[in-house]
């Protein structure tokens, strides 16, 4: 990102926000981090602790990713996906700790948001040889990764209610994790 004087985060619910915003200020970077209306207050107040301009817009993912695209065009940002591969290669760090402590594990459950971490945990289980079985955890109202779990493809939800911190589940996003037993729903 040479030359770069600001990132753009098209959508978040905060993790991958806060690590934007964290990373941005280490290397003397802005980062400009959009969230739909109604994402965590303390997420929110974390972004902007690291020093990010937090952006709301939209009722989901979907119209916060759309804006963030506007807004990328229009004041110049570089867009850094929230599911990138070099993200998952990152994410997959904590996968490689616990296998690496623990080779005996029967089954692993990762929380679903955008799909990075069930995507790296996966990662790192198979490259580590390990036999424990991902499953998926979804809010019951964002359960997109349940309901394409189940179909065997992507499948799209109009909305995900108020979703727990940092699962949407409200876009098509799909990770590839066919070796992923499924999803499971939570109440929250």
């Amino acid at each position: 990102m040479t030359g770069v004087q600001t990132c753009a985060l098209p959508i978040s619910r905060g993790n991958h926000g806060q690590s934007v915003a964290f990373a941005a200020r280490a290397h003397g970077l802005r980062a400009v981090i959009v969230v739909p209306h109604g994402n965590s207050v303390e997420k929110n107040h974390a972004m902007r602790a690291f020093g990010a301009e937090i952006v709301e817009h939209g009722h989901d993912f979907n119209a916060a990713f759309e804006h963030a695209k506007a807004l990328a065009e229009t004041r110049g940002l570089h867009m850094l996906p929230s599911f990138h591969p070099l993200l998952v290669r990152g994410v997959a760090s904590y996968g490689l700790e616990l296998f690496s402590a623990r080779d005996d594990l029967d089954a692993v459950y990762v929380p679903i948001g955008m799909g990075s971490g069930v995507a790296a945990t996966l990662a790192a289980r198979d490259a580590l040889g390990r036999r424990a079985t991902i499953i998926g955890v979804v809010a019951e109202r964002a359960n997109a990764y349940a309901l394409s779990f189940a179909a065997g493809k992507p499948v799209a939800t109009n909305s995900a209610g108020p979703p727990a911190d940092g699962q949407d589940g409200s876009g098509s996003v799909w990770a590839s994790a066919e070796s992923c037993v499924g999803a499971v729903c939570v109440r929250t």
